[in-house]
């Protein structure tokens, strides 16, 4: 991602912050973690927080404090899924507050998440992007290591920033992360309980993308779906009738569900390139806008400024298949259970790009309408409502989507569905923002989410291709 090069002199050695903590140089942890970029003087701040050292495993963090200098603007959390993909995509590619160009010069980005809110990105799980582990028995094989890893690398995020701990607190994630995110909060939901004051993190909500929350719900009915987009049938296999072909993705369905959860990966677009989809619809490996030419998706990262962001000679991998693999028995196991005992006390938004379809509107909103909760008869009685935006030119608002909202005993919870959006809608639609305003408040004007027809502030959306990234 980061192309420019220093001088090709001996690197550093990685910068490990967690025995700076344990020995109280948090000042000092502070300054070693600083990062210097040219072209760029926001503070950024990298390096590796140890979650257990008997095995060498290591979480890789990068931080960009808030571009509005507002000391007390929330904190959010960003993770990519895979699972085995690097968050470093999302902060470098999607929602960071700069890019960088293929001449490896930094471009600010315009419209990001991290214009009034501290934005942190972990790679995530033990293995992913910079992170790492001398033992393969301690990469995660399930959502409880996931929650209890990512809650030991928040804790010394805060001890590494502790003016930031009484900030608002939110996890935010796409894709597989729909696992993560909920893992994370409940496991920081579960210690806080038991946590003295000092020690607790201030979670105040979560957002899911496009996410695998619920897979046995979400991953069904693509029959349905790809004939409806008029991706199957019409000539995508002239040797089938189309009702002979619609038994074929029921059959289809069946099969991916007994498939993912014994581990078979020949279904797995991931592991096996020539999946029935990929054969039937000819959009090849592209699974996330259907709007998009096939096999588009995610492009190779640019080489890192290893000095600069104190990864030593660490490797780095966008995507590691061994991640995976070691979380392919979990594929198929939602997180439920967390994310229903985590509706009833915090912010939680769930958002669908429309032109998704590996974890599309449908599945999700089937998923949503299963989800038991104090607001659950609240839900199901709800209006969906147009959400419109800045009109285009003077001309009429402009409308990007539609929400539908809930209130439970102690908390709300939005679901929205992006027009013109795939399954990284911070890319197709850079606009969307950050969540601390979930109920406005003194702070409101100043949030990156300037309220855009939504009553509960939960984001902020323009037109997806309109607004530069």
């Amino acid at each position: 991602m980061l192309s420019c090069c220093l001088a090709a002199a001996a690197l550093s050695g990685p910068n490990f912050v967690t025995p700076l903590l344990q020995s109280g140089s948090v000042a000092d942890a502070q300054a070693a973690s600083r990062v210097s970029l040219p072209g760029w003087s926001g503070d950024l701040y990298s390096g590796f927080f140890t979650v257990d050292a008997a095995t060498a495993s290591n979480t890789y963090f990068v931080f960009s404090k808030a571009l509005s200098k507002r000391d007390d603007a929330p904190v959010l959390l960003w993770l990519n899924g895979g699972p085995g993909a690097s968050s470093l995509l999302g902060f470098y590619e999607e929602l960071g507050p700069f890019g960088i160009s293929a001449a490896g010069d930094i471009e600010p980005r315009t419209v990001n998440w991290n214009m009034d809110a501290h934005l942190l990105a972990l790679d995530n799980p033990l293995g992913t992007g910079f992170s790492f582990t001398h033992s393969l028995d301690r990469m995660a094989t399930n959502q409880t290591v996931v929650g209890e890893d990512l809650y030991s690398a928040l804790q010394q995020f805060f001890d590494l920033f502790p003016e930031l701990r009484a900030n608002e607190f939110y996890a935010t994630g796409e894709s597989y992360a729909g696992k993560y995110i909920p893992s994370a909060a409940y496991a920081i939901h579960s210690h806080n309980a038991k946590a003295a004051p000092p020690r607790r993190i201030n979670l105040r909500g979560i957002a899911i993308g496009d996410g695998a929350f619920d897979p046995p719900t979400q991953l069904t009915g693509f029959g349905p779906l790809l004939f409806s987009l008029g991706l199957a049938g019409g000539g995508a296999r002239p040797s089938l009738a189309d009702a002979d072909q619609a038994k074929v993705y029921e059959a289809y369905d069946r099969k991916v569900e007994k498939a993912l959860a014994k581990g078979d990966t020949e279904l797995n677009g991931d592991y096996f390139q020539g999946t029935f989809y990929a054969n039937t619809t000819g959009m090849g490996g592209n699974y996330f806008n259907f709007a998009q030419p096939p096999s588009a998706g995610l492009g190779d990262p640019r080489p890192f400024v290893r000095e600069a962001l104190h990864v030593g000679s660490v490797p780095y991998a966008i995507f590691n298949q061994t991640v995976e693999t070691q979380l392919l028995a979990d594929w198929m196991v939602g997180v439920v259970p967390q994310l229903q005992a985590l509706l009833d006390h915090y912010r939680v938004l769930i958002y669908s790009g429309q032109n998704d379809v590996i974890l599309g509107p449908p599945g999700t909103e089937r998923a949503v309408n299963k989800l038991q909760w104090s607001g659950s008869r609240s839900y199901a009685a709800a209006k969906t409502e147009p959400m419109y935006g800045p009109s285009v030119a003077g001309g009429a608002a402009d409308l990007m989507g539609y929400a539908r909202r809930a209130q439970g005993k102690s908390s709300n919870f939005t679901y929205v569905l992006l027009r013109g959006c795939g399954h990284m809608v911070p890319t197709d639609q850079p606009a969307l923002g950050s969540l601390e305003k979930a109920q406005g408040g003194a702070n409101a004007a100043r949030s990156p989410l300037r309220a855009a027809g939504t009553p509960s502030n939960f984001l902020d959306v323009g037109p997806c291709g309109r607004v530069a990234c």
